[in-house]
């Protein structure tokens, strides 16, 4: 079933379209989260406030871009209130990402290293294009910015990437 259909069919009240909705984008949010404040608990607590926003908000969702992006740019908007509220906490915990059961390989440490030597700006950009797959278009109705943006953030995080990973 089509995005699109879940989103009507949710408006209307049904709660199995909210399930399946919920399956299938609640992975990449918290992703996204994850990676952007480094801990598994916040970035839970980040994906349960986007989807109740989101289940807040369906009605207004018209369409014009894809759920996935629409859903993304509300986790987004979530991390930054987070953060303004947060402003004592550091963008990324002292405790490497967690993530249960997953054993990361040398080259995946230095990768989320860099990551985390990105502006929150560059590594949401980066993450959107090139971990979650979103266009250019999608990614900039995410984040809410033209797409000129969000290719210029995109060329400057893989450009800083490349140096801090070229480095030993």
């Amino acid at each position: 079933m089509e995005d699109s259909e879940l989103a009507e069919m949710i408006g209307q009240g049904c709660s199995e379209a909210w399930r399946t909705l919920t399956a299938r984008h609640h992975a990449p949010t918290y992703r996204l989260l994850l990676h952007l404040t480094g801990r598994c608990e916040d970035a839970e607590d980040l994906s349960q406030a986007t989807l109740v926003r989101v289940w807040r908000g369906i009605g207004r969702y018209d369409g014009r871009a894809p759920l996935r992006a629409w859903i993304l740019g509300i986790a987004w908007n979530e991390f930054g209130r987070w953060r303004r509220l947060r402003p004592w906490l550091p963008l990324l915990g002292e405790r490497p990402m967690e993530e249960p059961g997953f054993v990361r390989a040398e080259e995946s440490q230095r990768l989320t290293v860099a990551l985390r030597e990105l502006s929150p700006m560059l590594r949401a950009t980066f993450l959107l294009c090139s971990v979650e797959q979103l266009s250019i278009s999608e990614a900039a109705t995410a984040l809410d910015v033209p797409e000129g943006t969000v290719k210029r953030r995109l060329h400057d995080a893989r450009a800083k990437l490349r140096e801090l990973l070229e480095t030993p």
